[in-house]
């Protein structure tokens, strides 16, 4: 069984937030912190990794198809 979603990293774009992120917002908060505060537009070829406030979990937002 394959993953849901493509794996190949190969022209991608990868964006790292620095300092921590508050889990507690989810994705629609991740996603306006790409939007607002990183001033990026989330298109298919771009990776944002968010780290949690305790360091222990990251989290990765990615557009697939039509949503984001």
């Amino acid at each position: 069984m394959g993953l849901p979603f493509d794996t190949s990293l190969e022209g991608k774009k990868i964006f790292l937030r620095v300092g921590p992120t508050d889990f507690r917002r989810g994705i629609r908060g991740m996603v306006s912190l790409v939007v607002g505060a990183m001033d990026l537009r989330m298109d298919e070829q771009s990776l944002f990794v968010f780290c949690s406030t305790s360091r222990k979990q990251i989290r990765i937002v990615y557009c697939e198809g039509a949503g984001c």
